[in-house]
């Protein structure tokens, strides 16, 4: 049983060293360097090096130098030393030459001078080849028994070992880095959305207040006889505040979505043509004389057509929609809402003969903030108002599709299943 001998047995006692070390220390270089001079010592050899990370054949990621400099693997003597490294990276097994002064090396098979002994050894896991442990002596023949190529293979695995180790390591510590910095993120996103959020809502309230008094005391003012040039100021005043009215809900509605709480729906039975028209009729109020003599506005709704609907949700989509319409008509032009049944779907549209879209740009029109390039420095806007309307429109069990032509205009269309429209007759 004996393999090794009593003069090898300190080589045991080492290579216990390097087991139990590896339990315990995680400096991959450290324990590299430990079972390189092990190695040495054991075997006797005067020299020696660990490659790691093989990328060709002389070629490697690192290397850890004991008694040997970088530049001697470039010299000529080493040569002998390149083909046994290179045999070995081939075969993946290691190999121990005896007299390195008898390989012909050169053209003239003449050996080359200062190196004598040689032993290289693999490190392989899982038969993927990780490195190659490499020994030499230049002062004595046959220096390496069949004994001290056991034991260096023992290091060799040992050195597989660590670096697997290290690797799976280092994966645990970049997991757990990163799986820290995106629980932090989302804190921290968390944290300032809901910040943002109870702002918003803060804020959007106060406005509405204000706004509710404001439009108010408008109202008032347009009834009493006042001189030029107020009317067309007040007026000018309440296109703002209806304006400004609409963004706070989208605003609010935006703040609601953001925090993943759904709006509570009021579904009740609408006549669609008259909400339609109302929304028509806001729009021209807040359209200039000149604005509005651009714009041709039709309404192809049958009058006895209605909606299982929330009746202020239904009224946010038909704005953002003739918001849109017009906002990326700038030339004016034709803006339709039309409803039909088709079969067992109900299509509300809203049309316009305005700039169009580009086909790039459809999948990113419903994203939040998502605004027209080509458009965007000419419009104001948050670019939130389709996003809302696609929640408005989902949060009733509705579809929404777009169809455009650069230049021609865009159709925004609704399907809405027929069990959501009663019949005429169904109170």
């Amino acid at each position: 049983m004996a393999l090794f001998t009593d003069q090898t047995e300190p080589g045991l006692e080492q290579l216990l060293a390097v087991t139990r070390a590896i339990t315990g220390e995680l400096d991959l270089d450290r324990l590299l360097r430990m079972i390189l001079v092990s190695a040495v010592e054991v075997t006797g050899a005067e020299r020696g090096c660990l490659m790691v990370g093989p990328a060709g054949p002389k070629s490697f990621a690192k290397t850890l130098y004991h008694r040997l400099e970088a530049s001697d693997l470039e010299s000529a003597s080493f040569g002998p030393s390149w083909t046994t490294i290179q045999e070995v990276q081939a075969r993946r097994e290691g190999m121990r030459v005896s007299d390195a002064l008898a390989c012909p090396v050169t053209p003239g098979n003449l050996p080359l001078p200062g190196l004598r002994s040689v032993l290289c050894e693999p490190l392989l896991f899982r038969e993927e080849l990780v490195g190659l442990l490499y020994l030499d002596c230049s002062r004595v023949r046959d220096l390496f028994t069949p004994r001290h190529h056991e034991l260096l293979r023992a290091f060799a695995a040992q050195a597989a070992i660590c670096m697997e180790n290290a690797r799976l390591f280092a994966q645990v510590q970049e997991a757990t880095r990163r799986h820290l910095e995106e629980e932090v993120r989302a804190r921290e996103l968390e944290s300032r959305r809901q910040l943002m959020s109870t702002f918003v809502s803060i804020a959007a309230h106060d406005l509405k207040n204000s706004l509710a008094t404001l439009k108010g005391g408008v109202y008032v003012l347009q009834r009493m006889a006042i001189p030029e040039p107020g009317p067309g100021l007040l007026a000018a005043m309440g296109q703002s505040i209806q304006q400004a009215v609409r963004l706070v809900r989208n605003y609010l509605e935006f703040a609601r979505m953001d925090l993943q709480e759904e709006p509570h729906l009021d579904l009740q039975r609408i006549r669609l043509r008259p909400l339609v028209e109302r929304e028509l009729e806001v729009l021209q109020t807040r359209l200039s004389e000149d604005e509005s003599s651009r714009f041709q506005v039709e309404v192809e709704v049958p009058g006895d057509l209605a909606l299982h609907a929330d009746e202020s949700r239904l009224e946010q989509i038909l704005s953002n929609l003739i918001d849109n319409a017009v906002k990326y008509s700038p030339s004016g032009g034709k803006v339709c809402v039309r409803a039909e049944t088709r079969g067992d779907t109900v299509a509300l549209e809203v049309c316009d003969t305005g700039v169009g879209i580009h086909p790039q740009d459809l999948e990113h029109l419903f994203e939040r903030f998502s605004r027209l390039p080509a458009m965007a420095r000419k419009t104001r806007g948050s670019g939130l108002g389709l996003w809302i309307t696609r929640k408005m429109v989902e949060l009733h069990g509705w579809s929404i599709e777009v169809e455009s032509t650069p230049g021609q205009g865009t159709t925004f269309r609704i399907l809405i299943p027929a069990a959501a429209a009663p019949n005429p007759e169904s109170p």
